[in-house]
C-alpha cells in the first residue's frame, strides 16, 4: 500500500476537454497560491506544466494530470 508523505502538497489539474485551454493553467496556479498560504511545499510550477503537456506526462514532480482522457480509454490493469 502507497504511503502518504505529510508535509508536502500534490496537485491533481484535470481537464474534460481541449476546450478548456487555459484550465490547466488556472488550477495550478490556484494550488500554487493555496499550497504557499498553508505553507506547505509544492514541487509544481508552470513550466512544470508545459514540459508535462510536451511530453505527454501524467505524472512529474508534485504534479498529477489528466488531460482530457476518457475513462473508457484508460486501462483495465490501472484499476487494480
Amino acid at each position: 500500500m502507497p504511503v502518504r508523505l505529510f508535509g508536502r502538497a500534490r496537485c491533481y489539474l484535470r481537464r474534460s476537454s481541449a476546450k478548456q485551454e487555459s484550465s490547466l493553467e488556472m488550477q495550478l496556479d490556484y494550488a500554487i497560491s493555496a499550497a504557499r498560504q498553508l505553507g506547505i511545499p509544492l514541487n509544481a510550477s508552470q513550466a512544470d506544466l508545459a514540459y508535462m503537456l510536451a511530453n505527454r506526462l501524467t505524472k512529474y514532480k508534485d504534479i498529477y494530470l489528466d488531460d482530457a482522457v476518457s475513462g473508457t480509454r484508460t486501462s483495465s490493469s490501472s484499476t487494480s
